[in-house]
């Protein structure tokens, strides 16, 4: 009803004035902003001008943590530019049940009018960068999904992640209209996003971008395109604790914000934390056990593992099908269902090992269109008897599962890292960001997947690795993540914003100037921070 009342007031250019006393009865649009004086009314003179940071807010996230972040640089002299979408994109870059509908658009807009009034801050809209006449006119090209190069950028990696995302399904077939349909719009949202990109890049002397969602069109190609152009382009992301952010870079090996660069790993593995540190790292991991940090608690809250008279237990643990951490090019099994079929014929002929694979309770929790358990059934008529599946609403603890487990394997599961800290064996098939560093086994090659599958009861996790283990938890679950005080504001809560408090602030001073200096963003007390 609100949806359609709003369509209607589109047309009688009545929208936002119906918005605003939507949003003063029930609070659910925006935060109640009480911004100081010298933040709304401070202009940025040429004369006092560094440079310029570029921002996007594609898709529509919530505004306050990007504006109170685009004000702290802009406190340091550089000039903010906010990208984002009116309407532009031909398909809005999220999932299916969420439109480009005037609704929402005009939703959008008031809260950019909001939060532009409030911080002094002006946002750029594509609209505002691309000619009316604009057309890259790319449907007709477009007949299969493949490598797509656009003005040098290869756009179907992007366009494949946010067409799983839209329609929360991991298999794209191109005889399918309702997945053609969407990929041919993502291309061109692609292209879109490249051409607007480039347009600022050309027109801004931009010192660092900070993006969000790297797997995507609206992320990862204006970070293709900045790191083309010299520009750092940082990535952000909600952190391992919930409040918390982490930031990663389009240079590092993986652009995700778990993934750190390859020196501050190494640093960090091979540099022995403090009691404090091990005991810090030690509250974080039983507190996430808990579900005290998490944003989401993706387990039951019960201790239940599973009962088995095997001598051997191996954990598989599964992903959510159509997430971005499944595209990265370096994982040796580029379709997780291969990965799936390989363990499971070979898991069947090591009879005295008990199998258990779990699928990722995000199936549930967020939902999805094609499930492991789907795959399953649709390709074996029974699962070998020494393989037991545990659905995504199964009563198995996976904490507690861990604990019973002789070894384990993941795709790209933080689990891994999890199972590793507690001593056991892991094998990974995708690229989580603690693949390749002596944490865990890890194949070149899908070959050597299978062999490690095979012998699976001849691995082990060493004092060493375990050791490693517990300095990269410390490193991705404490020092990459950051208490920022505006990633986590919901609609009509009351937040009070003052120079003052984004100035003396550490955390946004530290993420700031490491931004502008072109250096990871870790917690500046660590020492493995560089």
């Amino acid at each position: 009803m609100k949806r359609k009342a709003l369509n209607l007031a589109s047309t009688l250019s009545v929208s936002q004035p119906l918005i605003s006393l939507y949003d003063n009865f029930v609070n659910q649009i925006t935060p109640k902003l009480n911004v100081c004086d010298e933040i709304s009314s401070f202009e940025l003179r040429n004369k006092e001008r560094e440079g310029y940071i570029l921002l996007t807010l594609i898709p529509g996230i919530k505004p306050t943590g990007i504006f109170t972040l685009a004000t702290a640089f802009k406190l340091k002299g550089y000039q903010p530019i906010i990208l984002y979408n009116n309407g532009m994109l031909p398909i809005k870059p999220s999932t299916r049940y969420y439109t480009n509908s005037q609704a929402a658009l005009d939703i959008q807009r008031y809260r950019i009018n909001l939060f532009e009034k409030n911080f002094r801050i002006s946002p750029i809209s594509i609209n505002d960068i691309l000619d009316e006449n604009y057309d890259c006119d790319l449907d007709g090209s477009i007949s299969t999904i493949d490598s797509f190069n656009y003005n040098g950028i290869d756009l179907s990696p992007y366009a494949v992640a946010s067409t799983r995302k839209y329609l929360q399904k991991y298999t794209l077939n191109n005889d399918e209209d309702r997945v053609m349909d969407p990929y041919r719009k993502f291309i061109k949202a692609g292209a879109i996003m490249l051409d607007s990109t480039q347009w600022l890049v050309n027109k801004f002397d931009i010192e660092a971008a900070l993006l969000v969602e790297p797997a995507y069109v609206h992320g990862g190609i204006p970070a293709k395109i900045c790191s083309k152009n010299g520009i750092n382009a940082y990535t952000r992301g909600g952190g391992y604790q919930f409040g918390k952010v982490s930031f990663g870079r389009a240079s590092n090996r993986n652009p995700f914000p778990n993934f750190a660069n390859e020196e501050t790993v190494l640093s960090a593995i091979n540099t022995g934390l403090s009691s404090l540190q091990k005991n810090r790292v030690q509250e974080v991991m039983k507190r996430r056990e808990t579900g005290e940090i998490v944003s989401t608690y993706y387990t039951t809250e019960n201790k239940v593992s599973v009962d088995s008279s095997k001598d051997h237990i191996v954990g598989i643990f599964s992903h959510l099908l159509w997430d971005g951490a499944l595209a990265p090019k370096q994982s040796i099994y580029r379709n997780i269902f291969d990965w799936l079929s390989d363990i499971i014929n070979i898991g069947a002929q090591n009879k005295n090992t008990h199998f258990v694979i779990k699928s990722h309770p995000a199936e549930l929790i967020k939902g999805t269109d094609q499930s492991v358990g789907d795959w399953i059934e649709q390709t074996y008529d029974t699962l070998p008897s020494n393989f037991t599946f545990l659905p995504p609403d199964t009563d198995v603890n996976t904490y507690s599962l861990i604990r019973d487990l002789d070894a384990g394997i993941v795709y790209a599961s933080t689990v891994g890292l999890e199972m590793a800290y507690h001593g056991v064996p892991v094998i990974t098939g995708g690229y989580p960001p603690y693949h390749g560093f002596g944490v865990t086994h890890d194949p070149k090659n899908q070959a050597e997947f299978k062999t490690m599958v095979k012998n699976i009861k001849s691995l082990d996790c060493n004092k060493n690795m375990k050791k490693k283990a517990k300095r990269l938890a410390y490193l991705l679950f404490v020092s990459k993540c950051f208490d920022y005080p505006y990633s986590s504001i919901e609609s009509g809560q009351h937040i009070y914003i003052t120079q003052e408090r984004i100035l003396s602030n550490d955390a946004i001073n530290n993420i700031v100037n490491r931004i502008l200096n072109g250096k990871e963003v870790i917690k500046p007390h660590w020492q493995h921070s560089k």
